[in-house]
Order: structure tokens, then C-alpha cells, then sequence
């Protein structure tokens, strides 16, 4: 017998392609509106309850519970003697802090704290150097949009003024902290979340405010990534474009007379991705190399983007070179 399902209605909604027009009774349904949310979830619950009462649902479910993999969770992150992971504790469910990776710990972010009918998600986790704060993304919606909590992590109370912009970034780790722990980069979503245009802006853990980078070569319809570097002593940040073609487009020397981006490598179709160390960028590219060679770029010279300024540390060769450590 067939389960009862929740109705569907359609509407009259014509869609064309390739010139051709045709009938789409179902295109309210592509919308992100609270109709839609109400039939996902009745849909969802018919399904639990019709899978549910199957005679030997949890014989089943144990028998392939063995097989089953989720998928990679947030990564543990470790500042100044704590591990931070996703977790539980008893019943409860958010952000555990401890002394070891998986120690017991305790619960500093509880998701039940958001008062939500559907269970948020946390798409990464950033805590501060020094381990005292830590920022969280949130995401309440089912999408991959978020926002950030700030958590004091000796209290687990929640910080004033957090960010209050939309991110869309599982991607590159939500907020890149300062070595001093003054504050972070994160990636704004600017406009509608579907147009997906992100910039990057700077918050301040001191006053609060967001500062949005005005970064030289970035096109102002751009829609990827940007992944902030900072250097360990926090003299040097960088600003990565892109998630395949991966290259510095600016650089910020905050040792400078007269500290402001500058535009790195100007070239296009290309890839340059290392490490700071020192005054030097030691990094992988596809430069004058289709397999990869690695390189010293010098950070304080005024023709860094000059390949011939670069020294080469290992030459191309037939085995392809992607990453360093």
C-alpha cells in the first residue's frame, strides 16, 4: 500500500531552451522560499515514518551501518594547548574544547542555543592563536550559506558584535586570524547569495567593525575564492585567487613606510602556491614549468612579480610537482 503523500501542486509555468517552449508545472518548486521548506520537510518526515515502520528496519539498519561512511567532518583545529572539535556530550550536541584531540572536554557552543526547528550545521571552526576566542560558522538553513558566532572559549559565552555578513566558505577555513590575535579575514557575500560574489573583509576583535579590502587586480565581478595568508610574525599577508589556478594577486608589507596592497603575480593562467618564510615566498608553480618546479620569490623586492628575479630551489623535471610542506 502506498504511503499518503503530502499534495503537490503545480502551476502553470512555461520555461524555453534551445528555442523551444515547454510546460513546468513544478518550478516553484527551485525556489528558496517557506512553501518549498514546509514540502521538503513533510517529504522527509513521510519518508522516516514509511522507512521506519518496515518490519525489520533496525535489523537492516544495523546490517548496513557497517558499510556506511559519512562524509569529512570538520577538521580538528589545535591554538595554545587546545583541540577543537565537533562532538557531543550526553545529549548535547556543538563545539567541544580539550586538552588532547579527543579527550573528554567540555561543551563551549551548544546548537541547541539557536532555538531552531531543524538542526544547524557548523561548516568550520577557527580559533584565535592564543585560544581564547574562537569563531564559528553557523549555518541554520540547510544551504552552504553561514554566519559567524564568537565564542569566548574560557566562558563559552557568546562575543558582541560578530560579523553580521553572509558567508558562503567551507572552503577555505571561515576566518584566518591575525598572528596577534586582533582579528581575522573572512569572505563576505556581497548582494544576493545566489549572484556569489564575495569580498574580503577584516574584523576587529577590539571595536568590532569590518573593513572591507580594496585588493588591486581583483575584478569586481569576480565570483571565486580568496584565501588569506598571513605570515607567522604577521609582517606579510597575501591574498590567494582561485581553487585550481591558485596565485598571490596582492601583497600587504606591514613593515612598509606606508603599509598598503600591492598586486603580486600579475599573470594569468597560472598557479604559484607556497609558504612565507622569512622575507620569502617558497612556493610551487606552473610557471615556465608545465610539471611544476619550486621557487624563492623575494617578498621585499620591488620586480617580485619578475620570474627572473626568482631563484629556483628544485627544477622541473618528468615528475610532476603540485604541493610543499
Amino acid at each position: 500500500m502506498l504511503p499518503d503523500y503530502p499534495p503537490t501542486r503545480t502551476e502553470n509555468s512555461i520555461d524555453s531552451a534551445a528555442g523551444l517552449e515547454f510546460p513546468d508545472p513544478y518550478r516553484w518548486l527551485e525556489s528558496n522560499t517557506e512553501e518549498v521548506q514546509q514540502w521538503q520537510t513533510a517529504q522527509n518526515r513521510l519518508t522516516d515514518d514509511y522507512v521506519k515502520s518496515w518490519p525489520y528496519y533496525e535489523k537492516l539498519k544495523e546490517s548496513i551501518s557497517n558499510y556506511l561512511v559519512g562524509r569529512a567532518s570538520v577538521l580538528l583545529r589545535y591554538a595554545n594547548g587546545q583541540w577543537f572539535r565537533l562532538g557531543a556530550i550526553e545529549d548535547k550536541s556543538g563545539v567541544i574544547v580539550a586538552d588532547t584531540p579527543y579527550g573528554t572536554g567540555r561543551l563551549i557552543y551548544n546548537l541547541d542555543s539557536e532555538n531552531l526547528n531543524t538542526p544547524p550545521s557548523i561548516p568550520w571552526l577557527s580559533p584565535s592563536p592564543d585560544g581564547h576566542i574562537l569563531a564559528v560558522g553557523i549555518c541554520t538553513d540547510g544551504s552552504e550559506n553561514n554566519t559567524i558566532r564568537l565564542i569566548q572559549v574560557d566562558t563559552g559565552e557568546l562575543l558582541p558584535n560578530p560579523p553580521l555578513q553572509i558567508l558562503m566558505d567551507g572552503w577555505t577555513g571561515g576566518a584566518r586570524w591575525l598572528p596577534d590575535n586582533s582579528g581575522f579575514y573572512f569572505q563576505a557575500l556581497v548582494g544576493k547569495p545566489e549572484n556569489f560574489r564575495q569580498r574580503v573583509m577584516f574584523h576587529s576583535i577590539k571595536d568590532g567593525k569590518q573593513t572591507l579590502l580594496q585588493l588591486p587586480q581583483q575584478d569586481p565581478d569576480y565570483h571565486d575564492y580568496i584565501l588569506m595568508m598571513i605570515s607567522p610574525d604577521g609582517r606579510y599577508h597575501l591574498a590567494y585567487q582561485g581553487l585550481l589556478e591558485t596565485r598571490p594577486i596582492a601583497l600587504l608589507d606591514t613593515q612598509h613606510p606606508v603599509p598598503q596592497w600591492q598586486a603580486f603575480i600579475t599573470e594569468k593562467n597560472c598557479s604559484v602556491l607556497g609558504h612565507i618564510m622569512g622575507n620569502q615566498l617558497i612556493a610551487v608553480t606552473d610557471i615556465a614549468a608545465p610539471r611544476g618546479r619550486v621557487v624563492a620569490i623575494p617578498l621585499k623586492a620591488e620586480k617580485r612579480n619578475d620570474p627572473q628575479s626568482w631563484v629556483e630551489l628544485i627544477p622541473e623535471s618528468d615528475i610532476v610537482i603540485r604541493s610543499i610542506t
